[in-house]
């Protein structure tokens, strides 16, 4: 609040969210389906999240062996370095290159990979935690060698 040359006070204008912007969400587990490989997180709309029962993702396809050869092929090509650090693991690729490798790594669905960060020349894999950061990081070199 606010006075004016007169004194008299006055409360700021509120002004309404701009017609493009984003509902707020909540984030649901999707159940685990037999069969699928893991879970994954959903966002509900705000609408949706409240006292309704939650939806569910769909189960999760299992990966076609064009798609799951592609992949493969990519990161055994541009996958340079493979170092771990916790439950995460670097990848270090040429310039230009972290971006297609984590699309390639997503798309395998490996179960023990939470999802990627990449950067120009520098790829994060999100293990679920380190044991499981070092059998990514295996498979990562065991491509490379293929």
């Amino acid at each position: 609040m606010t006075t004016g040359g007169s004194g008299t006070a006055h409360t700021p204008a509120r002004h309404a969210p701009p017609a493009h912007a984003v509902p707020s969400a909540t984030l649901s587990w999707a159940q685990p389906v037999a069969g699928a490989q893991a879970s994954r997180v959903q966002a509900l709309p705000s609408s949706q999240s409240r006292g309704a029962p939650p939806v569910h993702a769909q189960a999760l396809e299992s990966v076609s062996p064009v798609v799951q050869a592609e992949a493969t092929a990519l990161v055994a090509r541009w996958a340079k370095s493979v170092e771990c650090a916790a439950n995460l693991v670097v990848v270090k690729t040429d310039p230009g290159n972290a971006n297609p490798v984590g699309v390639a790594i997503d798309r395998l669905l490996w179960s023990d990979v939470v999802g990627t960060v990449a950067g120009d020349d520098t790829l994060l894999v999100v293990a679920r935690d380190g044991v499981r950061a070092k059998a990514v990081a295996r498979r990562i070199i065991n491509l490379r060698g293929s």
